[in-house]
């Protein structure tokens, strides 16, 4: 868990890195981190990870199941973040992920949601859950994973 901890750490300096040099914009938070959950308590697995910077324009990257795509929105509020994007690769969906930090890294207390894309649903729905911070969607307790989001000012 450490050695993941601090490739997190090190994925996250440079993203700032990268991020101050190529955008005028100062990042706002960060959300970091990789999680997996039962839905409903049943027997699907859902696993994803998230890596971004909250800047105007938000910059990172998501993964979701066998879907990757860049972050298009992400809000940060407190503990939790909401992010969502366009798919780039596996099935061309996009995604809406919530997240919460439970502060006790490895300790259960963090949660997670990813929804996928549905056919018709327009991008820009689910680019406006992300906007408005939507709780629509319940969040489930995490199997597996932590989830760092920090707010920097």
């Amino acid at each position: 868990m450490a050695k993941r901890s601090a490739t997190i750490v090190a994925v996250l300096v440079l993203m700032v890195s990268t991020v101050g040099a190529a955008s005028a914009a100062a990042p706002t938070g960060l959300a970091a981190g990789s999680f997996t959950y039962h839905p409903f308590g049943g027997p699907a697995v859902r696993m994803g990870s998230i890596a971004g910077i909250a800047t105007n324009p938000a910059r990172g990257t998501w993964q979701w199941q066998n879907r990757k795509g860049p972050i298009a929105c992400l809000v940060i509020d407190g503990s939790d973040a909401w992010l969502a994007g366009p798919g780039t690769t596996g099935p061309d969906t996009g995604v809406f992920i919530h997240v919460h930090d439970g502060g006790n890294p490895g300790g259960g207390d963090d949660m997670a949601i990813a929804w996928c894309q549905d056919p018709g649903q327009p991008l820009d729905e689910l680019l406006g859950w992300c906007e408005t911070k939507s709780e629509d969607v319940p969040l489930f307790p995490m199997d597996r994973g932590d989830v760092t989001v920090k707010l920097l000012q």
